[in-house]
């Protein structure tokens, strides 16, 4: 949808004004493989339900940041997707003034909703997602093919499930029809 490079572009315009940032990604937060796949390798309700230790993003990074302290450490990263084996020395030290970019999937879901001081919720079709995971992410998931496979069989219904379940657009302060990346376009949320 966009997620990644919204939160860059926020980033640099932050920094260009000399406000301390932080960016964090769900991405580094994922539960190890034989957790995500438990249901199975293709499981929508694996990658929703299962895909990212959700319970260690609320203890060890958003209660810390939700304090009182005027310094807290948090983790910026848990596992190493890849390798599937944990990270140590991932920790940074986050001061009060410090804005903490929050980026990724399944942000708005019951338990991470009302964590977050602005919510912001890129809209795009799913067939424009299939169109940039295909770019995107064939060199590392074995092709074509694959990609497609993996996307409409688990992502896609996985996302329908959370959008089902967890309504963003509604949840969200501001919402982007973020189809064109270079045209973007202001969507009034729901009320």
């Amino acid at each position: 949808a966009g997620k990644t490079t919204l939160v860059r572009e926020l980033d640099a315009r932050l920094r260009a004004q000399d406000v301390p940032t932080l960016t964090l990604s769900m991405d580094d937060f994922h539960n190890p493989r034989s957790i995500r796949q438990q249901r199975g390798r293709l499981s929508p309700d694996g990658y929703y339900t299962d895909a990212f230790n959700v319970p260690l993003v609320l203890r060890r990074v958003l209660a810390p940041l939700r304090s009182d302290a005027k310094v807290v450490t948090v983790p910026s990263a848990s596992l190493d997707l890849l390798t599937d084996r944990f990270v140590k020395g991932a920790d940074v030290t986050v001061g009060v003034d410090t804005v903490i970019l929050f980026e990724g999937v399944f942000l708005f879901r019951p338990e991470l909703v009302g964590r977050w001081d602005l919510r912001i919720f890129l809209q795009i079709d799913f067939e424009t997602v299939l169109a940039r995971a295909l770019r995107r992410d064939a060199p590392q998931m074995g092709g074509a093919t694959a990609v497609e496979r993996r996307y409409r069989e688990r992502y896609i219904p996985g996302q329908r499930r959370y959008l089902a379940q967890a309504d963003p657009i509604r949840a969200a302060d501001v919402v982007v029809d973020n189809r064109d990346p270079t045209a973007p376009k202001l969507i009034e949320p729901a009320p």
